[in-house]
């Protein structure tokens, strides 16, 4: 809440005649301390909203905690070298003696007043020149004038409810404001923070009297627009066509003084069009100066409604809102309580709706607030002031105050504090229409407010004429009016003897109502009607979602599963998954009873899929509801690796001493979904498979991984994926174990292997082979010699001899040679020759199959010499991986050292055989 308060220094020194303070004994003694106020506290947000009486103390705490000033213990702020001085009412030439004073005495001239008040106000009056205008006859008395500042802000959010209440005698509100006038011709001078005249809420009614701030700016606080808002706006306005006239004495930073707010009534009191009311939405702690002003203005004829102020305390002890002559207002709540914190106490002539007031705002042509304080219970005063004065004219203050005081409802206020009248305004001057009959209002209640489908509602109608009306009949129409209703849902329920008639129904649809009641009249009772506003809600729905198994292979079928809560909520529901940021929709299936079930593939890859549930009623009477996400774990889905036995097993490089070119090498490999029993009738995509196929060296080398391209052959559980794999660059001879797998998040499979030689004859004894398929299979190899005879022809056998672990070695394969005949004319030469050989996986010497993995061989040659006999060994020695074992023979000389791989001996595998 915010509170504007101008803090006011007088001068010690001042005097006042006791002949004067006593025409003010009605409302109360003065007190030497002085404060004007604006009298507001603003909600200016709609959040931490408070009840009000929460708020009205919230609002008292913070004015003690940020140096209010109180009746009791007043500390007032002084305005250097600034006062304000009256003269005697026998002065005549107001302006001459002011102006001759201030030549004579220093000072400048901040305003004269003549017509309201007497005297002037100055700036800079030197020290010594207060004493001698203290002395001087034709001055009564000299203030000295004060600051404004402004508090801190409390939000409330009420819509308002002073113009119901002002129009009924007593409660419930019936959300009608009735009214006979609009104040048409009547002005209302707002003595504020300004005006904002453009705003919708004034149609042009709105206009500048006089800017005493002068920074040519309208209202930027907002308290003189909710102020003339309540007084004459169109929607929020007690007097709809009243004629607004903006004085603004407070500027954009709250700031004023009371020798502006005198320039202000003095301007009145002199410019004034009648008839006319004149609004003070402000005072303070008691002044002498500003209760003069009002009461020399309302001797012009003007009525003043004043605010009784902000503190919970005496007003007596505030001005203007102690003068007699005015009409001082304090604040209720719509509960017809005193607002905590609204002055009280016999200076209070009446109060008025001043707590959670909506009207409009500074902000824009269009901005409203909600805001609490006396500052809003007196417009609602000047606002009946100007009704009445539309059709009484020529009603003196005096009149217009009887008026009001008549019209007043008695003794409906509780909390409104000793000495404060139990008087409440009452817009309406006269109670009865011409035919005699007693107006009625009719109040609906609906409980519960709002409602769900198929809850009981019970509505509640109360008809009150000046008491409660306990004849005639009430019927409830659900749409439509009552002279034109489209659907009812009961009709002519007699009242009760405490005026009340009642019906529950269950069958309203959800929606929203206006439900009208509908009194009949009867026995001098007007005819009535009141509604209430009344949603029914859907029911509200809760989705849960449940995935079975929660663990499932890609391609595999999972069962999602949703139930909706409510009483037999009827729709469907969407599966969806998310898919990175968004929902796509799945499966959708209608609820059977609170279920909805649905089978779904599993098309995500491998790790977790994340799916909901979306409730989508078909009607309006259930709301729609989503599950919390469940999770699906995604395994790879089992396939089968073929691999083809017509893939080679040994090449021959492409060129002696060269490489294997690229491309060279193709080896076709297949890939197959592993399910033996399909389950639904598209089973997954096996093209996105994907497969690794390396070649890892036996011996020295760097791996090779070979390009593969992929065809999908074949449709359903019997497509396979066939790849081609080739070398993409050149091979070097060796002897390889080549791995396949397969790769990607979809599919996995259990990985092959089998084993291919790369060997080049002419760099010597390389070996060939391949894998020991099944028993007794052989296996290739290919060599290259060079001898030289010393001029013998060479004949005989080349033996491959295996060599154990323990030592002892096996004879594998003995290989006749042919008659090599060497070139002549050289007693020393070269001859070369090629051969081929195999050897089985049947180990003779120890009857048993050769041993998977690498092994030790020997190679040597046996010449038989010219006569066909055995007469030399002649034994070759690998180096590198190869691991030849054994020793030269005595034939050395007689021998090339040859190089060469591996004889890699894996274990017997099915190479793509069932």
């Amino acid at each position: 809440m915010q509170e504007f308060s101008v803090r006011i220094l007088t001068n010690n020194k001042k005097r006042i005649s006791m002949e004067k303070h006593k025409s003010y004994q009605r409302k109360g003694g003065r007190v030497y301390s002085y404060s004007i106020i604006i009298l507001l506290m603003i909600a200016t947000g709609c959040d931490n909203v408070t009840s009000p009486d929460t708020s009205i103390n919230n609002q008292q705490s913070a004015i003690q905690s940020s140096g209010q000033i109180n009746a009791q213990d007043a500390s007032p702020v002084k305005i250097p070298g600034q006062y304000i001085v009256v003269f005697r009412d026998h002065v005549q030439d107001v302006p001459g003696v002011a102006r001759g004073l201030l030549q004579a005495h220093g000072g400048d001239e901040l305003h004269i007043y003549q017509y309201a008040l007497k005297g002037f106000a100055v700036a800079n009056l030197p020290e010594p020149a207060l004493v001698a205008l203290e002395r001087n006859p034709f001055i009564a008395y000299v203030e000295q004038d004060g600051i404004a500042s402004i508090g801190s802000n409390t939000v409330q959010e009420n819509a308002t409810w002073g113009l119901d209440r002002i129009d009924q005698r007593q409660l419930p509100l019936n959300e009608l404001y009735h009214y006979t006038a609009t104040g048409a011709g009547v002005n209302v001078y707002v003595i504020d923070s300004g005006i904002r005249t453009t705003h919708e809420e004034f149609g042009g009614r709105a206009s500048l009297g006089y800017d005493f701030v002068d920074d040519g700016k309208d209202d930027c606080i907002g308290h003189g627009t909710h102020v003339a808002g309540t007084i004459g706006g169109e929607t929020w306005g007690v007097a709809k066509d009243v004629s607004l006239i903006d004085l603004r004495v407070f500027g954009c930073s709250g700031d004023g003084s009371w020798s502006t707010v005198n320039a202000a009534v003095d301007w009145i009191t002199a410019n004034h069009e009648s008839p006319a009311v004149v609004n003070m939405s402000l005072g303070g702690l008691f002044y002498q100066s500003i209760n003069d002003a009002v009461a020399g203005s309302i001797d012009a004829g003007l009525t003043y409604v004043t605010a009784a102020g902000n503190d919970g305390s005496n007003a007596c002890n505030y001005s203007p809102a102690s003068l007699p002559e005015s009409i001082t207002v304090g604040s209720t709540t719509d509960t017809d309580a005193r607002s905590g914190f609204s002055n009280k106490g016999s200076c209070v002539d009446i109060f008025a709706p001043g707590t959670g007031i909506t009207s409009a705002w500074h902000t824009s042509n269009s901005a409203t607030n909600t805001v609490n304080g006396t500052s809003m219970a007196t417009p609602h005063v000047a606002g009946a002031v100007a009704l009445y004065l539309e059709n009484n004219t020529n009603d003196s203050p005096a009149d217009v105050w009887n008026a009001i005081k008549a019209a007043a409802t008695v003794d409906e206020l509780t909390g409104i504090g000793e000495g404060s009248p139990n008087l409440l305004l009452y817009s309406l001057f006269d109670d009865l229409p011409a035919n005699g009959d007693v107006p009625t209002t009719v109040t609906i209640d609906a409980d519960p407010s709002p409602a769900a489908f198929g809850q009981e509602v019970t509505f509640t109608a109360e008809v009150r004429g000046n008491s409660a009306v306990t004849t005639g009949t009430v019927s409830f129409i659900s749409v439509g009016t009552c002279e034109s209703p489209n659907a009812t849902l009961a009709l002519e329920v007699a009242l009760d003897s405490n005026g009340e008639a009642f019906h529950t129904s269950s069958t309203l649809s959800a929606g929203d109502y206006t439900i009208t009641a509908c009194y009949s009249g009867a026995d001098g009772f007007e005819a009535a009607d009141g509604s209430v506003e009344l949603t029914v809600n859907p029911v509200a729905t809760m989705t849960t979602l449940t995935i079975d198994p929660d663990q499932r292979q890609y391609s595999d079928i999972v069962t999602l599963t949703a139930k909706v809560s409510g009483e037999n909520p009827t729709g469907s529901v969407t599966f969806e998954l998310l898919d990175g940021s968004n929902w796509t929709e799945v499966a959708n299936a209608s609820l059977s009873s609170d279920m909805a079930s649905k089978e779904v593939q599993v098309t995500s890859a491998v790790g977790t899929a994340t799916f909901r549930a979306v409730f989508s009623s078909t009607n309006d009477n259930f709301s729609g509801s989503t599950s919390e996400s469940e999770v699906l774990t995604i395994e790879h889905e089992d396939a089968t690796i073929t691999y083809h036995e017509d893939n080679p097993a040994a090449l021959q490089v492409s060129s002696a001493g060269g490489d294997l070119d690229a491309g060279e090498l193709e080896l076709l490999v297949e890939v197959q979904e592993n399910e033996t029993t399909p389950t639904m009738a598209a089973p997954g995509d096996i093209g996105l498979a994907g497969l690794s196929v390396q070649l890892v060296p036996v011996g020295p080398g760097g791996t090779v991984d070979l390009t593969c391209t992929s065809t999908v052959n074949g449709t359903g559980y019997s497509a396979f994926n066939t790849f081609t794999c080739t070398n993409s660059g050149p091979m070097e001879v060796n002897s390889y174990e080549v791995q396949v797998s397969v790769t990607g998040d979809y599919y996995m499979a259990q990985p092959y292997t089998d084993v291919f030689t790369l060997y080049d004859p002419s760099q010597g004894f390389t070996t060939g082979g391949g894998t020991f398929e099944l028993e007794g299979d052989r296996v290739n190899f290919g060599f290259v010699m060079r001898y030289n005879p010393a001029g013998r022809n060479l004949q005989g056998n080349l033996l491959l001899v295996r060599h154990h672990s323990n030592g002892t070695t096996s004879r594998l394969k003995s290989n006749a040679l042919g008659v090599l005949t060497l070139g002549s004319g050289s007693g020393f030469g070269w001859a070369s020759f090629d051969g081929r050989s195999t050897y089985t996986s049947w180990d003779s010497s120890s009857d048993n199959y050769v041993t998977a993995g690498n092994q030790a061989f020997t190679v040597y040659l046996e010449d038989y010499g010219d006569s066909g006999i055995s007469t030399d060994r002649i034994w070759v020695k690998g180096s590198g991986a190869f691991n030849m074992a054994g020793t030269l023979g005595t034939a050395s000389n007689n021998t090339e050292v040859l190089t060469g791989g591996t004889i890699s001996v894996p274990q017997p595998v099915a190479r793509g055989r069932q």
